[in-house]
């Protein structure tokens, strides 16, 4: 089993993230907080 670390490292080599990767990364509690962060321009792509 992998640990957490090594799944974001896994993700984060890719060139892009689902909003549920990226919920785990940031540690918010919905898919939605990310998808407005999105469309606010709050995350850097």
């Amino acid at each position: 089993m992998e640990s957490a670390t090594e799944s974001v490292e896994k993700i984060m080599q890719s060139d892009w993230m689902t909003t549920g990767e990226a919920k785990k990364i940031l540690s918010v509690s919905s898919v939605n907080t990310v998808k407005r962060w999105v469309a606010e321009s709050k995350l850097g792509g």
